[in-house]
Formats: structure tokens, sequence, C-alpha cells
């Protein structure tokens, strides 16, 4: 029997807030963003669970997941501002759609070589949109597409931090890797990116002012003296 009984609402109530709180405070420091939120409060709740201090279904997380979760999704895309993305991301917007249309491209190819049984789209679905927009996707997604089975969700959700552990791993390799350096130089990494930095900052390129004439001034500079 576990510590908190599963008709004690009130005491299960405040065991999940406090679980919740701590996942908000550690997602605020530099080992939580590593692993994400819902990571963090999945392996907190499951560990409680095992340890008898929670029980393992209760009448609650049915009213949670049916009724907050939908509430939060919504939520949480009222507060993108695509004005903003679309104005000021630029060539990152453009390196991001890439980036989709490959991890989309990518899940077809593990979907059609990998069999994952008769849960194989919503779970491809899930963990590609957990690749594409982080574990808050990967929360929204699971709820969209009806994966209730909690053994499948958490082998879903470690499936995708072990891939995402080794993705980033490949990721900060890069930089030490000699044709990547070549191919798309830094001003922070290698010769090549120390000098072009240099001549950035010799030679900048000129940019326009409102009355049209060119003024050579930093990029931000010039910003700031077009703003209204």
């Amino acid at each position: 029997m576990p510590f908190i009984d599963s008709d004690q609402t009130f005491a299960l109530s405040a065991a999940i807030m406090v679980i919740v709180a701590f996942g908000l405070w550690a997602e605020s420091r530099s080992w939580g963003q590593k692993f994400g939120g819902p990571l963090i409060l999945l392996a907190i709740a499951m560990a409680a669970s095992n340890f008898g201090i929670i029980p393992y279904s209760a009448p609650i997380y049915g009213t949670v997941a049916g009724v907050l979760v939908p509430m939060a999704i919504p939520l949480l895309l009222m507060r993108a501002d695509f004005k903003t993305i679309f104005s000021e991301s630029g060539p990152m917007l453009i390196a991001f759609l890439v980036a989709t249309a490959a991890t989309v491209a990518g899940a077809f190819v593990g979907a059609w070589l990998i069999d994952m049984g008769p849960l194989e789209p919503q779970i491809a679905g899930t963990i590609t949109s957990s690749y594409i927009g982080g574990s808050l996707n990967f929360v929204a997604t699971a709820e969209a597409v009806g994966i209730k089975d909690s053994s499948i969700y958490v082998a879903s959700l470690s499936a995708d931090a072990v891939g995402a552990v080794i993705f980033l791993i490949l990721l900060m390799s890069m930089p030490a890797i000699g044709f990547v350096r070549d191919w798309l130089p830094s001003k922070f990494i290698g010769k090549k990116g120390v000098q072009l930095c240099r001549r950035q900052r010799l030679h900048p390129k000129p940019t326009r002012s409102r009355s049209g004439s060119a003024a050579r001034q930093p990029g931000w500079q010039s910003a700031l003296s077009s703003a209204p």
C-alpha cells in the first residue's frame, strides 16, 4: 500500500504540485535544460510510485490527463508570436525548415526499417515532433494521437531521450571536424572563422538608412537607427 492512497485526492494533488514545481525549478538550471522538464517529471513520478510514495493509478491522474493537459496545449500555442518569428528569424527559419523536412524524412525511413507494432504511426509521429520542437511537443503530440498506455508512453520517451543524447553528442563534436569548420566557417571557431570576423570588422557591408543613402555601420546600429 502506498504512502498516499489513490482516494486521498487532496494529498495526491499536493504531491503532484510538488513534483511539477521541482520540474519547473529544474528547467531553470543548466543540468535540467539538458534533459527537459517532462522527462524529469516522469522520472520523479516513476520513482515515487515504485518506492511506494504515490499510487500507480488514481482518479486524479485521469483528471490531469483528460482536463488539464488539453487545456495547457492551446495556452502554450497562444504564447507564440508568429509575426515576430517570421520577421526576425531570417536564415535561422530556413535552416529550421530544412532540418524539419530532414527529420520527417528520417522518421519515414525509420518506420519503414523498424516495426514498432500497431501504434507505429502514433509513436513515430510523437518522437518526430519531439525532435522538431522538444519535450513539450512530445507530451502534446502523445495526447493528440491518443497514446494512453503508460508503458508505451514511457518506452517512447526513453527512446527519445537516448536518441537525443546521441544526437547532442554528435552535434557538439561537429566543430572539431575539419571539413565541417571549412564548409561552415564560424567567427568563433578556427583560423578561417577568425579571418572572416576580421574582414567583417574591417570591411562591413554598407547598409541603407531611411533616406536611401549608404551608411557603413554595423547591422545592429542600422536597425536601431531605422527603428520608429
